[in-house]
């Protein structure tokens, strides 16, 4: 990826380009590609680099769709779901669609992730509006899917699409959901959506999740992306009762997503006279976060397109690494 950057645009780029996608279809035939560690990234590379223009784009939509299907390990399939999705255009999503719709049902949430990156790329960058068959097969693959961690994903991809006629079906799933990973998601993808009228409802499950830190940091997130600020002073008062480190890692990152100033001499009250030691350090964890400058999480720009499949403890694992530091 770096390399292809520094060449820039133009026709030394797409030569460079159309090697790599040639290396992999002739080691795919010569059966060189036996570690799933190194197709993955591959994988992942042709979504940052390839798009609808490039000259490269139909041989990639090719290769990738036949990844899909015949790919040595299920995470290297996997991951052409959301890559196709990544890189857009009609070919690439009419493939993805079809997938979502009656593909293997573990490729689906894969696929549907992908179309959820699809829509929210196009939307930031202010492009043609969406085809909205792309939201109804990601709605109708939600309704008709059991297992919650299959729903969390088309939950999440409805979010991204910001699909605002699944958010009553979404509230009533919070509402009945009693797996925690599917609440949590259920919760950001409200929040992606800009469901003003879960508010209420979220902010419920954030009360009821102080033994659930992930479930309650994912629940904030999701309630900072609605723009409620009213439960900043709920997150203090859970911050003084506290217990274990992970509630007040959740807290203190749950307070500086929602980064509202009106946090900050409660916050500062507590680092000085907390109850615990643990429940002072975090306070003061908090401040740094709410005061932030930057929009998102420090640490987004190293996490963002991380090679999954080649990470080391010095980026994550045994809660030392980069990403692992609030």
């Amino acid at each position: 990826v770096l390399l292809a950057e520094l060449l820039g645009g133009g026709r030394l780029r797409s030569l460079f380009l159309a090697n790599v996608v040639g290396g992999i279809q002739l080691a795919r035939r010569r059966r060189l590609l036996q570690e799933p560690p190194v197709v993955g990234p591959l994988v992942l590379a042709l979504g940052q680099l390839v798009d609808e223009d490039d000259e490269n784009y139909s041989s990639a939509i090719k290769l990738l769709s036949a990844l899909s299907k015949d790919g040595r390990s299920a995470q290297e399939k996997f991951f052409t779901g959301v890559v196709l999705g990544q890189i857009g255009g009609k070919k690439a999503i009419k493939f993805v669609v079809k997938e979502v719709t009656s593909g293997k049902r573990l490729y689906r949430p894969w696929a549907a992730l992908g179309l959820g990156v699809h829509g929210y790329e196009k939307s930031e960058a202010g492009g043609v509006a969406l085809d909205p068959g792309v939201r109804l097969c990601v709605n109708a693959a939600l309704k008709k899917t059991k297992p919650p961690e299959y729903k969390g994903a088309f939950a999440i991809s409805l979010g991204l699409l910001k699909d605002k006629t699944a958010s009553r079906e979404l509230l009533k799933e919070l509402e009945d959901a009693n797996v925690e990973s599917y609440k949590r998601y259920l919760g950001v993808a409200l929040g992606l959506m800009n469901a003003l009228d879960a508010v209420d409802e979220i902010r419920a499950e954030v009360k009821k999740s102080l033994r659930r830190p992930e479930q309650l940091q994912q629940l904030s997130i999701g309630l900072g992306l609605l723009g409620d600020k009213d439960i900043v002073q709920d997150l203090i008062e859970m911050m003084g009762k506290a217990k274990t480190t992970s509630v007040f890692a959740a807290l203190a990152q749950a307070l500086g997503f929602i980064g509202d100033a009106r946090s900050i001499d409660p916050l500062l009250e507590l680092a000085k006279n907390g109850p615990t030691g643990d429940a002072r350090a975090f306070a003061i964890v908090a401040l740094g976060i709410v005061g932030d400058k930057e929009e998102f999480p420090w640490n987004t720009k190293i996490s963002e397109n991380m090679n999954y499949r080649a990470s080391v403890t010095s980026l994550t694992g045994s809660a030392v690494g980069i990403l692992d530091i609030l």
